[in-house]
């Protein structure tokens, strides 16, 4: 199983590690954020159009289109209660190709990168709380 570790730096902070790779992650302004990284849903979001580029690109790559400036652009309403995005818009911007003939496998491409999959197919998200009582009680096990 992969594994993200998020640690809190202070001052809402957070730095993550996954591999040999870390990120800063700053909150909204009125959490708390000075804008020292980007916030969880941009991030979010970020991870999703690079899933989005990365699946299309290898594949039009394969029939020679010329993926230079490609970008996926992601548009969505911010919703207040619950904290949330809703209303997601992706466009795919390949200007200097015709991909009108591979359309339909774009389209299925957009909609089976990991990112895409697993946010339309989750099926919840299991939370386990280990505070200083259940670190005491595995060092009195070990």
């Amino acid at each position: 199983m992969s594994k993200i570790t998020t640690f809190y730096k202070g001052d809402m902070l957070f730095e993550n590690r996954f591999g040999s790779h870390s990120i800063q992650i700053d909150v909204p302004e009125l959490m708390g954020g000075q804008n020292r990284g980007p916030k969880p849903l941009e991030l979010f979001m970020a991870a999703l159009g690079s899933c989005i580029g990365a699946a299309i690109v290898d594949h039009c790559q394969r029939f020679h289109f010329d993926m230079r400036d490609m970008s996926v652009d992601i548009k969505m309403d911010e919703v207040a209660q619950p904290a949330r995005w809703a209303n997601l818009q992706v466009t795919i911007h390949i200007p200097h190709s015709d991909c009108r003939a591979q359309e339909t496998a774009i389209r299925h491409l957009t909609e089976h990168c990991p990112i895409y999959e697993t946010i339309t197919k989750l099926n919840g998200i299991q939370i386990e709380l280990m505070d200083r009582k259940h670190v005491e009680v595995l060092k009195g096990l070990g």
